[in-house]
C-alpha cells in the first residue's frame, strides 16, 4: 500500500512537471513550425485551401518531408496537380487569367511556382499560341490567326452537251390559206461550247442536229442541221450584243437529200432587267441577212421580242411573251409580217433537267396569197444536260 502511495506521489509531481514543461515548449514549437510555414509559403511551397480549418495541421504535418526532401518535391508536386492540364507547356496569359478569375484560392500558389518551372517539352512551333497580355479574352487568350490558303478556283465548265424532245401541235402546222392541223415530233442534240475571251467578252459556238417526224403526213419528214458562231460583249451591266454566222442546213427524211442550205449574218442585242426579286423583263433586237440556196429562200429579217418571267418558286416560273418579225425576201417579191403571243411554263426538274410547257397564237399577213400565219399551237418539250467538259 505504501508502496503504491510513493508511485503515486512521484507519478502526480513527475506529471504535473512533465506538463509544465510541456506548456512551455509548445509555444517555442509552435512558434518554430510556423516560421517554416512562412518561409515555405514566400517561396511557394505549402498550398492553402482557404476556408478549411486543417490548413495549418497539414501545413505542419508537411515541414517533417520539407525538412527531409529538398524543394524538388515541392515543386513536383504542384506540377502534377496544375499541370497536367497544360500538357508541359509555357505558362501563358490563358493561365494567368484563369488563376485572377474567381475560382479556388487553391490555384494562387501553385502558379507562382509553376512560373519558375522549365518546360521539358517544347511544342512544335506551328501550335504555338501567340499570345498578348493586352489584347486577350479571361479565358481563351488571344489566338494567332493564320492566313488559310487559297484553293485556285475550279475550272470553269465552257461546253455543254444539251439533249431535247418535244411535241408540238397546231391547227394550221404548214402557214397555208387551207389550214392543216397535225403535230410533230422533235428529238435533237445540240453542242454549245462558250469560252470566255475576257472579262466581258465571250465566243459562242453550238452544233445542233433535230429529227422532226410528223404525225400525219410523214411524206414531208426531214432533218435539220444548224451551225452558229458569234462574239458576244457585254455592253453594260444590263445589256449584251453579239454579232456572229448561222447556217441551217434542211434534208428530206425519205431519200437524205438536202433542199435548203441558208447561211445569215446576224447581229443581236438583248436587254434584261429585274423589276422585283421574282420578275424579270427580257428584250431582244435581232437583225440577219440571210443568203439561200435555193435564192427564194434568202431574205432579211428584222425581229423584236419581249418576255415577262414571274418565279412562282425556285425551280418554278411562268411567262407571257410577244414577237414580231418582218421579213423582206430579196430575190423574189415577198414581204412578210408576224405577229407571236404565247405563255409558258418553266419546271426545273433537277439540276441539269427542265420540263418546258408552251401554247399561244400567231397571227399576220404576207404578199403571198397561198400563205396564212393565224395559228393556235401547243408545245411541250423536255431538256436535259448530257455532260459538262
Amino acid at each position: 500500500m505504501a508502496k503504491n502511495n510513493i508511485q503515486v506521489n512521484i507519478s502526480s509531481p513527475h506529471r504535473r512537471k512533465v506538463a509544465q514543461k510541456h506548456q512551455n515548449q509548445m509555444p517555442q514549437i509552435g512558434w518554430k513550425y510556423l516560421v517554416w510555414l512562412i518561409l515555405l509559403a514566400a517561396s511557394g511551397g505549402i498550398e492553402f485551401y482557404c476556408g478549411h480549418n486543417t490548413a495549418i495541421a497539414a501545413a505542419s504535418s508537411k515541414i517533417v518531408d520539407r525538412i527531409k526532401n529538398n524543394s524538388k518535391s515541392d515543386t513536383q508536386r504542384c506540377k502534377g496537380e496544375w499541370h497536367e492540364r497544360t500538357s508541359s507547356s509555357p505558362i501563358t496569359t490563358i493561365q494567368k487569367n484563369v488563376t485572377a478569375s474567381k475560382l479556388k484560392p487553391r490555384f494562387s500558389v501553385c502558379t507562382q511556382v509553376a512560373q519558375s518551372i522549365p518546360t521539358t517539352q517544347s511544342e512544335p512551333e506551328e501550335n504555338k499560341l501567340d499570345v498578348t497580355q493586352a489584347n486577350s479574352d479571361p479565358e481563351l487568350g488571344t489566338l494567332r490567326v493564320q492566313p488559310q490558303k487559297l484553293q485556285p478556283p475550279p475550272a470553269k465548265k465552257i461546253g455543254h452537251l444539251l439533249g431535247q424532245v418535244g411535241y408540238f401541235q397546231s391547227n394550221n402546222i404548214f402557214s397555208g390559206v387551207d389550214p392543216v392541223d397535225d403535230g410533230l415530233i422533235s428529238t435533237g442534240l445540240t453542242l454549245l461550247v462558250a469560252p470566255d475571251l475576257s472579262k466581258k467578252t465571250s465566243l459562242v459556238t453550238a452544233i445542233d442536229g433535230r429529227l422532226i417526224r410528223y404525225l400525219d403526213h410523214s411524206d414531208v419528214n426531214y432533218n435539220q442541221l444548224r451551225f452558229r458562231a458569234g462574239i458576244r460583249q457585254q455592253l453594260t451591266p444590263r445589256m449584251y450584243g453579239e454579232i456572229g454566222w448561222y447556217n441551217q442546213k434542211l434534208f428530206s427524211a425519205k431519200v437524205g437529200d438536202r433542199f435548203l442550205n441558208e447561211n445569215a449574218v446576224r447581229l443581236a442585242l438583248q436587254r434584261e432587267d429585274k423589276i422585283n426579286n421574282r420578275l424579270t423583263l427580257s428584250s431582244m433586237y435581232e437583225l440577219r441577212l440571210g443568203f439561200a440556196d435555193p435564192d427564194s429562200r434568202s431574205r432579211i429579217i428584222n425581229s423584236l421580242s419581249t418576255d415577262l418571267t414571274y418565279h412562282i418558286q425556285p425551280h418554278l416560273k411562268i411567262g407571257l411573251g410577244y414577237q414580231f418579225a418582218l421579213a423582206n425576201f430579196t430575190q423574189r417579191d415577198r414581204d412578210d409580217n408576224y405577229h407571236l403571243i404565247l405563255g409558258s411554263l418553266t419546271y426545273e426538274t433537277s439540276r441539269h433537267s427542265q420540263f418546258n410547257l408552251q401554247t399561244g397564237v400567231s397571227f399576220g399577213g404576207s404578199s403571198d396569197p397561198n400563205i396564212d400565219f393565224d395559228n393556235l399551237f401547243l408545245s411541250v418539250s423536255y431538256t436535259v444536260n448530257l455532260g459538262n467538259f
